[in-house]
């Protein structure tokens, strides 16, 4: 199994189209029946297509995107500030898409550079949540912070983040 994460920052003036997209997007769902399977399909297009329509700045993430879950949703929230960690899990809409105020980019970006991770805390993390990683996935948990405080840092007053999970 693979995971992928996708980073879209946008316009604050289109905060209203994303969110007509967001509610109208396209959905498959089986439905089983007498007969079979049937494939229903509602919206027009997936969330992520109109992201990548709208955004003026795409990132894929260079590394998997469980490394990315790792990192941000288990090891750093494991130290976060309530407020922060409040402020994290309001902005994950649900299992693959969070929306990154710039309020809270920048209070989030802060917080990452003045607590860069702890190599001693990461080796200990990795050894308990990933036991046959290697030393190169530590390297890759500490690029992850590093990409992590650029990115939110890179959100600005006229803009909001996305952040697409896929897995």
């Amino acid at each position: 199994m693979s995971s992928i994460a996708t980073f879209y920052i946008l316009s604050e003036a289109n905060r209203s189209a994303f969110a007509d997209a967001q509610r109208d997007q396209k959905t498959v769902t089986y439905k089983r029946g007498l007969f079979g399977t049937k494939e229903i399909v509602t919206g027009d297009r997936f969330l992520w297509e109109y992201l990548d329509s709208a955004t003026t700045g795409k990132t894929d993430f260079d590394f998997s995107g469980f490394a990315f879950i790792d990192y941000l949703l288990s090891f750093v929230t494991a130290s976060l500030p309530e407020h922060l960690n409040v402020a994290l899990r309001s902005a994950m809409v649900d299992d693959h898409y969070f929306v990154i105020s710039v309020d809270f980019a920048s209070s989030f970006a802060e917080y990452l550079r003045s607590h860069p991770p702890d190599v001693t805390a990461l080796q200990a993390f990795v050894a308990d949540n990933s036991p046959d990683a290697d030393e190169e996935y530590i390297g890759t948990l500490r690029e992850t912070h590093d990409f992590l405080v650029r990115w939110f840092g890179s959100i600005d007053r006229n803009s909001f983040g996305v952040i697409h999970i896929t897995f």
